[in-house]
């Protein structure tokens, strides 16, 4: 991470919202750049009637279970109103730099009966790799990535 130079903040969340009372997965990703997550979060769109925890991970292969790294947990209060947002700074934990094509997945523990929301996470996207790109290069993901990433060089017309 030496090289790299911070963009400004940037937010993307998970979808259309969704039911938080059961214990579905949500996913926020996968990125295209490496990404440092400091803020992951929940948006109630449908009033929440009991107090959730929510685990957060870093899937290092979306869609794959298996590979995801735990990051922690943080709690969704009851009586969350249309509009109400939970953010929470994760500056100091560790696991949240994302290698490109990896996530941020959030589960509940269910309970309840009433709740949907979007989830989001916040940070910076910054790129990494070989520059100028003169040839088609491979190269591993960093910080514990499954799979490669593919470099090629762009040929202007």
């Amino acid at each position: 991470m030496a090289d790299q130079s911070y963009s400004s903040l940037g937010t993307i969340s998970s979808g259309a919202p969704a039911n938080v009372h059961d214990t579905t997965v949500h996913q926020c990703g996968p990125t295209g750049n490496s990404f440092k997550v400091t803020q992951v979060g929940f948006i109630c769109t449908v009033a929440n009637n009991s107090a959730l925890v929510v685990t957060v991970k870093r899937a290092r292969t979306p869609t794959v279970t298996g590979n995801d790294v735990t990051i922690g947990t943080f709690p969704l209060p009851d009586a969350m109103t249309p509009g109400d947002v939970t953010r929470v700074s994760i500056n100091t934990a560790g696991d949240t730099d994302l290698a490109p094509g990896e996530a941020v997945t959030f589960v509940t523990d269910g309970g309840g009966s009433a709740g949907t929301g979007t989830f989001f996470i916040a940070g910076y996207e910054y790129a990494e790799g070989p520059n100028p790109i003169v040839s088609f290069t491979t190269e591993d993901k960093p910080r514990s990535g499954i799979g490669d990433i593919e470099y090629a060089a762009f040929t202007e017309s």
